[in-house]
């Protein structure tokens, strides 16, 4: 399925991609708290919501992108700058988040007598709402391409993406049902958004300067 030049384009951008899915924010926040007040069900239904729009979002950024990467080498290495700054971005804003002692607020439900599908919708809902999901799969596309890459190489990082997203989303439905689970987290917060943060910086880093080589090679005209 894939050929051996390819695999460290694709194993950075999964990682990426667990790591980008599995930090605190709008989606995994909702998941948390829905299965803490209203139960594991609920929390599952939502996290599937969440899932599918997901991956709605990496089809999208798959067909726009990769088309678009394969066919103009200079918007290639303008997304890949661009996608490496956002790491940046992320990298900083967890390195904050890690000198911030905060805890998860846990309010009376007022939700308990909506369906499952209520929670799929919202959820689904949630995550076609959130612009940093675009953003994620837009620098995860460019991790993942590699320069000589056909436009269906992306959409087969999507499909593994998603996959590994169906567990990262309903895993937390399943660990934050469970009120020690909720306790660990909390406890261990800082060194999850530090260890967070080292990836995206490292992430960044790579991408940045996978564009810079090959900007150097467009200048040139020394491709090899």
């Amino acid at each position: 399925m894939f050929s051996s030049p390819y695999l460290p384009y694709l194993y950075l951008a999964l990682s990426t991609y667990l790591i980008g899915s599995a930090s605190p924010g709008p989606a995994t926040l909702s998941i948390m708290l829905t299965s803490m007040r209203d139960g594991r069900q609920k929390g599952l239904a939502l996290a599937c919501g969440i899932t599918v729009g997901s991956f709605m979002w990496g089809i999208f950024a798959a067909f726009g992108l990769g088309g678009l990467m394969t066919t103009y080498a200079q918007i290639f290495i303008l997304l890949k700058i661009a996608g490496g700054l956002y790491l940046f971005w992320l990298s900083y804003k967890a390195l904050r988040a890690s000198f911030h002692k905060s805890t998860l607020e846990i309010k009376p439900s007022h939700q308990q007598d909506r369906s499952l599908s209520a929670f799929f919708l919202q959820g689904l809902a949630l995550h076609l709402t959130n612009p940093k999901a675009v953003l994620v799969w837009g620098a995860i596309i460019t991790l993942g391409m590699p320069p000589q890459a056909e436009a269906g190489f992306a959409s087969q990082i999507v499909l593994l993406c998603s996959v590994m997203g169906i567990f990262v989303f309903t895993g937390y439905a399943f660990l934050f049902s469970n009120k020690r689970m909720v306790s660990a987290y909390i406890k261990s917060k800082i060194w999850i958004e530090r260890v967070m943060a080292a990836f995206f910086g490292f992430a960044g880093f790579k991408i940045g300067q996978s564009a810079l080589d090959e900007l150097e090679c467009a200048v040139s005209e020394n491709c090899g």
